[in-house]
C-alpha cells in the first residue's frame, strides 16, 4: 500500500524512495505501528480488495467480514493447485490470506514470512493451523531454503521494497523448477510495464496476468463507508488523513490516482523456468 496526500504520508513515501536502505526500518515501524494500535484483533487483512459480481466466493459466516481481502487472495491463486504443495507468503501481514489458504487450498506446508517482528508475533498467536508456521524475515533475504516451495506468494506488498530486483532473486532461489509466483500489486504504468519486462529478465514464464485495477477499485467502494467511519472512531485526528490515504478510501490521494490511472493495480501468475 502506498500513503499519499497528507505531508507525513509523502514525507514517508519520500524517504523510502529517496534513501532505499531506510526503507525496511520505515517500513517495518509503520506495520508495527498499526499492529500496536489494533488492541481487538480484528486488522486480518491490509489489502484493497476484489470485486467478483460474476463468480462471487462461498464464505464461512465467520470469513464473511473479509469478502473482499478474500477474494483477491482467491484472484492471485486462481488456476493454481494447492493442494499437497508447499508455499511460501512473502509479505503476509496479519495472516488473514496466509491462514484462509492453509485451511481452504490444503497445502502440505504455508509459511508466512513478515518484516514486521510484532505482526508474525500477533499472527502466532492468532492464527493456530497444523500446516501453517510464520517467520521473520525481509523479501530479498528470505530465510528460507534453495528449491524448497512449489509457490510463492505475494499480495500487495512488493511496492514497499527497496530492492525488487533482489526479491525476485529470493523467488527464484525459493522456488523449485516449475514452480509458480503468484503476485498482484500497484504501479504506475511505467513501472508495471517494467517490472513485466524484468519477470522473464530474470527467468519466469507468464502464465496469466491481468489488470485488476476496476475490481480493486469497485472494492474500495464497497467498504468506503464503513472504513471512514472505523478510521473516524479510532484514528487520532492528526493521524487520520495519512491512515485515509494508507487505506485509500475514497477521496485519497491513492483512490484518485487509481480512478485516473496515474497507478495500475496487476495481477499475474508466472513459472518458473
Amino acid at each position: 500500500m502506498t500513503t499519499g496526500g497528507s505531508l507525513s504520508g509523502k514525507l514517508f513515501v519520500a524517504l523510502t524512495h529517496l534513501i532505499p536502505p531506510l526503507a525496511p526500518a520505515l517500513w517495518r515501524w509503520w506495520y508495527n505501528t498499526l499492529a500496536r494500535k489494533d488492541a481487538a484483533g480484528e486488522l486480518l487483512f491490509m489489502n484493497y480488495g476484489y470485486a467478483d459480481d460474476t463468480t462471487p466466493l462461498t464464505l464461512a459466516p465467520a470469513d464473511e467480514p473479509y469478502r473482499y481481502p478474500l477474494q483477491l487472495y482467491r484472484q492471485v491463486v486462481a488456476g493454481l493447485d494447492l493442494t499437497g504443495r508447499d508455499v511460501l507468503e512473502v509479505g503476509s501481514g496479519r495472516g488473514g490470506g496466509a491462514a484462509w489458504l492453509a485451511r481452504t487450498g490444503q497445502p502440505r506446508r504455508y509459511l508466512g514470512v513478515d518484516l514486521s517482528d510484532a505482526a508474525i508475533v500477533w499472527c502466532r498467536q492468532r492464527h493456530a493451523l497444523h500446516n501453517l508456521e510464520f517467520r521473520t524475515g525481509r523479501a530479498d533475504a528470505l530465510p528460507v531454503d534453495d528449491e524448497s516451495f512449489d509457490v510463492v506468494v505475494n499480495v500487495e506488498s512488493s511496492h514497499g521494497y527497496p530492492d525488487m530486483a533482489g526479491f525476485l532473486a529470493e523467488v527464484r532461489r525459493v522456488l523449485r523448477t516449475g514452480g509458480h509466483f503468484a503476485f498482484c500489486d500497484l504501479r504506475t504504468p511505467s513501472a508495471m510495464n517494467h517490472l513485466h519486462a524484468r519477470w522473464r529478465e530474470r527467468g519466469f514464464e507468464p502464465v496469466r496476468q491481468a489488470d485488476i485495477t476496476a475490481q480493486v477499485l469497485q472494492a474500495l467502494d464497497r467498504v468506503a463507508e464503513a472504513r471512514t467511519l472505523r478510521i473516524q472512531n479510532r484514528v487520532p485526528e492528526r493521524w487520520r488523513r495519512t491512515i485515509e490515504d494508507f487505506a485509500g478510501v475514497r477521496g485519497s490521494a491513492l483512490y484518485a490516482m487509481l480512478d485516473d490511472g496515474r497507478l495500475v493495480y496487476h495481477c499475474a501468475v508466472l513459472r518458473k523456468l
